[in-house]
């Protein structure tokens, strides 16, 4: 090969390793470039000291170019962190010419701290010596923020609820001291076990056991009211979530369990169901809306009143009332006292579908949203028709004894609590000076020593009633005999706690029956003289009256 050749093709290879390389150089220009667009670059000294920062480092830290080139690393670090091992170990291991790589924290100008993900690069020279350290980072303050957010919020949710992983086919991964301590279980006694460990037999069997899992394993959300069985074999009610997890293409991997023990208040939720169910049974009810619209009736309260539920539902509860009432003011006040908040118990008349009136003892209770504000009205209700007519009755009655009979009132010692104007006008007291005294104020100060007088009211608390004609002592001092009956009131409970007594003033008819009783016995002496042959003896007419007096004066004739 001639010299001149040689050399040409020497120029040539050498032409093209210098377009390599100058298009190696420029590729990676380009790449510094584009990196340096999308992340945080420094350049370092072997020692810590920095050259050069771009524009996304200055922006992310607050600071201009001047306030960092020329200070160390460690000068943007926390005091903590300066004096830590990692630190202090950082720039000996880059200077031997080792990457670092992980996430690190620097504060800014305003003090707040940034955290960034990355890693230190020592770039040599020619010789293999560290002429320089570049960083590359990215700033995940944001993202580390809401981790560390997630992180608190999962903890708060572990302190308070009952955690639950589990695999997609249903095995327990994990679950928190929350969760064992409810259902007496050790984590190694649950880790590794299907979750259906916690159910009745008929429950994992299920359909729907089986379609819930299912539905699971599709990524979908399941939430509700669960039952399960503890270790003790006891009841456990949880409102539960089941959260499947998914990895980055979409596929659940697992699932998150988040409960609430909520079985006191099933508990008290089922009491209060069956004592809501066993009103029903036996009161009418009827749920109204604040306008006074009917929501709801239960069949009692239909067959109260002689409707239909689609009869009454979406009409207004004046359909029920007396007219004239539910035109009243007093009755705008009743509903507006309602619709307030306030509750009402009476009786109160209501108008069946026949034009019949109804009476009932209700109640009417405002029902409060969450927010504690009314939202319709319940009104619970018993038919005391009869028992109404029945009062009414009986008040007619009492209303009668009252005006032909004097009553008086005892509580089971004798003192009294009530007394009538008849029997007021019968003794001469007014009702106020007798009401609080005792009953003996009536009778003669012998009597009112004598066991007889105790015996008196010690058989009326018993409960024994007690019927006569009896002798008593009015204000003026004058002997009144009534004919009287003291009868014991008894209680629900069937037992005396009051004594109520009615009596008639029968003075005149006794007096003239004991003088009639005083003329008969004279007569008779005047005659057993007469058939002894003393004809001189006669009735004495002192004292007597009407028929009495004409008969003794026709026997003193006689003689």
């Amino acid at each position: 090969m001639s010299a001149n050749l040689f050399e040409l093709i020497k120029n040539t290879f050498q032409s093209k390793q210098h377009k390599a390389l100058q298009d190696e150089v420029a590729e990676f220009h380009a790449l510094k470039r584009e990196i340096d667009k999308a992340r945080c670059v420094v350049e370092y000294s072997p020692q810590g000291d920095i050259l050069t920062v771009n524009q996304n480092w200055l922006d992310a830290l607050g600071y201009q170019s001047h306030e960092m080139v020329g200070h160390h690393h460690y000068d943007f670090l926390t005091q903590e962190e300066r004096k830590s091992p990692q630190a202090q170990d950082l720039w000996n291991k880059l200077s031997r010419g080792e990457n670092d790589t992980g996430q690190y924290r620097f504060v800014a100008k305003n003090g707040e701290i940034h955290w960034f993900q990355g890693y230190f690069s020592p770039i040599p020279n020619a010789k293999g010596e560290i002429y320089k350290v570049t960083s590359y980072m990215t700033d995940i303050t944001k993202d580390k923020q809401k981790s560390a957010d997630s992180e608190g919020q999962i903890a708060a949710i572990s302190k308070s609820q009952c955690v639950v992983e589990l695999t997609m086919d249903g095995k327990i991964i994990s679950a928190n001291q929350n969760f064992l301590d409810i259902f007496g279980y050790t984590a190694n006694e649950l880790v590794g076990q299907s979750d259906s460990l916690l159910m009745s037999a008929s429950q994992r069997d299920s359909k729907e056991y089986l379609d819930f899992w299912a539905s699971l394993n599709r990524g979908e959300y399941q939430a509700g009211q669960y039952k399960h069985i503890s270790k003790r074999g006891v009841d456990v009610w949880m409102q539960a979530s089941y959260n499947p997890i998914v990895d980055i293409y979409g596929k659940p991997v697992k699932v998150v369990k988040y409960a609430t023990d909520i079985t006191a208040q099933k508990i008290r939720d089922n009491d209060y169901l069956g004592q809501i169910n066993a009103i029903k049974k036996a009161q009418g009810v009827i749920e109204v809306a604040l306008d006074g619209t009917i929501l709801y009736a239960n069949d009692v309260y239909l067959d109260m009143l002689g409707y239909t539920l689609e009869e009454l539902a979406g009409r207004h509860v004046s359909v029920v009332l007396d007219p004239s009432f539910a035109k009243s003011e007093a009755y705008k006040v009743f509903w507006q006292k309602l619709v307030n908040g306030g509750s009402d118990v009476g009786q109160y008349k209501r108008i069946a579908k026949n034009g019949k009136e109804v009476w009932i003892q209700a109640s009417y209770s405002p029902i409060l949203d969450l927010n504690g504000k009314p939202f319709k009205l319940v009104n619970y209700t018993i038919d005391i028709t009869e028992q109404k007519l029945q009062a009414a009755n009986n008040a007619s009655q009492i209303d009668a004894v009252n005006k032909i009979q004097g009553v008086i009132e005892f509580d089971l010692k004798g003192n009294i609590l009530a007394m009538n104007e008849n029997f007021a006008k019968v003794t001469g007291y007014s009702e106020k000076e007798v009401v609080g005294k005792h009953h003996s104020i009536f009778v003669e100060p012998d009597y009112k020593a004598s066991q007889e007088y105790k015996e008196f009211w010690l058989n009326l608390a018993k409960g024994e009633s007690n019927a006569g004609r009896f002798k008593r002592i009015s204000k003026s001092g004058d002997v009144v005999w009534l004919q009287a009956f003291y009868a014991p009131i008894l209680d629900l409970n069937g037992q005396p706690y009051r004594v109520i007594k009615f009596a008639t003033d029968i003075t005149e008819q006794h007096n003239n029956a004991q003088a009639l009783s005083d003329a008969v016995e004279e007569t008779q002496a005047i005659i057993e003289d007469a058939k002894a042959g003393d004809l001189s003896s006669r009735v004495p007419l002192a004292g007597k009256t009407g028929a009495i007096a004409s008969l003794c004066d026709g026997v003193n004739a006689l003689m």
